[in-house]
């Protein structure tokens, strides 16, 4: 059975932290979640080791994934969150945080346009100011998770990387595609563009968000197969994006979709997608 680490999985505290975009109508993940409720899913599923990734842009996330991550081996990485807009902040805490073998990667919410502080700016990370710290962020030897929720933000993030060629990049849930409609134009060409780049990566997660209700594993194949005949497996890693994809299935369902669509390709193919790939780009210790 082939191995799996979960490169994109969340932890959220609503009852002591603040989460901007989790509002109340959300009330299927307005909720504390722990790695109890998915731990017997993830053994029978060979679910071996999870990324946690940020999900709000407070350093009580970031905290509260790196307590999770002292109290169980389970998890292997964290993403966490620096101002990228204020590098003077953000140098402090990089220095910090990359004395800690468990924080691998940063992120920000940059796709979070209900936060007045983005300006609603698809450019936003290509900022003087967040260049500088992106830059030390690729000195310090972390990665950077990037989620693009349109073309202008694929284009953006591409023009980060022909500037800061030593920053390892990966595109979250592969730029988020419209599988729900059934559009794969200009998705395909941006992707192939994006892909032409070999520090970029791409995650195969959150497929099932972006679907209608009654999305079958079909809906997803022209999505998966396009990912990785431009990536390759070598920059292509999965995810479950729990608990965020609570919001449409279980956590065993998604997986299980997933499995299925990575499961059409060779084993050592396999074995890349399911967990070398993580490995090499957050330089996980498994």
């Amino acid at each position: 059975m082939v191995k799996y680490i979960d490169a994109h999985q969340h932890l959220w505290q609503t009852s002591k932290n603040q989460y901007s975009w989790i509002t109340p109508d959300l009330s299927e993940i307005n909720r504390d979640f722990s790695l109890d409720e998915i731990a017997a899913d993830a053994s029978e599923l060979g679910i071996e080791s999870a990324v946690l990734i940020q999900a709000a842009d407070t350093y009580a996330d970031t905290d509260f994934m790196i307590q999770a991550a002292k109290e169980s081996s389970y998890i292997s990485g964290v993403v966490a969150w620096v101002p990228l807009d204020k590098p003077a902040e953000a140098s402090d805490v990089l220095q910090r945080y990359s004395q800690d073998p468990i924080i691998k990667g940063i992120r920000n919410l940059t796709h979070d346009y209900s936060n007045s502080k983005y300006a609603s700016n698809d450019n936003w990370i290509l900022q003087p100011q967040v260049l500088e710290t992106l830059k030390e962020i690729a000195h310090l030897g972390l990665t950077l998770d990037y989620v693009a929720i349109n073309d202008a933000h694929i284009h953006a993030i591409a023009q980060v990387a022909g500037k800061i060629p030593s920053l390892k990049i990966v595109v979250d849930h592969a730029a988020k595609p419209d599988i729900a409609g059934h559009v794969l134009h200009p998705w395909k060409e941006s992707m192939a563009a994006l892909a032409s780049n070999p520090q970029i990566f791409t995650k195969f997660s959150g497929f099932n968000t972006l679907s209608s209700p009654q999305w079958t594993v079909d809906d997803w194949r022209p999505y998966f197969e396009h990912i990785i005949d431009v990536f390759t497996p070598n920059r292509v890693m999965t995810g479950s994006d729990w608990p965020f994809s609570a919001l449409a299935n279980g956590y065993s369902t998604v997986w299980r979709a997933q499995q299925e669509l990575i499961a059409t390709l060779s084993i050592a193919d396999q074995e890349k997608i399911a967990r070398t790939t993580a490995i090499n780009f957050y330089s996980l210790e498994i």
